[in-house]
């Protein structure tokens, strides 16, 4: 006689092995923003599906990921001094307590922005 429940603890196994990790849950593993996560999506460095219009990874995805290094930005970073008001400020350590993704990550991706939303105007002016 087969066990009552055991095609029910199959597919919950199953599930817990296969489950596409969401947005979310990846910036969580790489310690990065969500923002960052949509960046690498964009650039192909991060593979993901769509499932409902939304990106889901999956999970062997993001340890290949983590274990090659090639595909992480370890470009060396050149130090600048930014003028931040004291809200901004306030703001942004909370948000960077509350993560775990440094500051320095938040403010570049707002830069990113910044010149994604520019670039006409950069490229008009090489």
């Amino acid at each position: 006689m087969k066990e009552k429940g055991t095609i029910e603890d199959k597919i919950k196994s199953h599930y817990k092995e296969h489950r596409l990790l969401t947005v979310k849950e990846v910036a969580v593993l790489l310690r990065i923003s969500h923002f960052s996560v949509h960046n690498l999506v964009k650039r192909g460095k991060l593979p993901a599906v769509k499932v409902m219009n939304r990106l889901r990874f999956d999970k062997t995805s993001i340890e290949q990921y983590l274990k090659n290094p090639k595909l992480i930005d370890k470009s060396p970073k050149v130090l600048r001094t930014i003028h931040l008001d004291k809200g901004q400020l306030e703001r942004l350590d909370t948000l960077s307590a509350k993560t775990g993704v440094s500051k320095a990550v938040y403010i570049r991706e707002a830069l990113d922005l910044v010149l994604d939303k520019y670039e006409n105007e950069l490229k008009g002016r090489q």
